[in-house]
């Protein structure tokens, strides 16, 4: 976890803050998103359903590592499959 943190906190320094409280194009905040890489934010399902799916509890770590928000880190329950997304997201 804590090189997880390392590496968002190390992309963030170089100025690549991704947008992942809402939908780039419309905000909407609820629902499924998928994050589009060359745009760096999500997009609903009503925007586009193509991209690197970002499941709620993945949407949950990237802001609270982003944020520092540690205390909300141990209400988030990854599964393994998870976790190697989030690894793949950060690569």
């Amino acid at each position: 976890m804590l090189l997880r943190y390392f590496i968002v906190k190390g992309i963030l320094f170089l100025g690549h803050k991704p947008s992942l409280e809402m939908c780039g194009s419309c905000g909407e905040t609820e629902g499924e998103f998928f994050y589009d890489f060359n745009e760096g934010t999500l997009l609903c399902l009503n925007c586009s359903n193509t991209g690197f799916q970002m499941e709620k509890e993945l949407l949950k770590l990237c802001l609270a590592l982003e944020t520092d928000d540690f205390s909300s880190l141990k209400n988030i329950n990854l599964a393994n499959s998870l976790w190697e997304k989030f690894d793949f997201f950060l690569s």
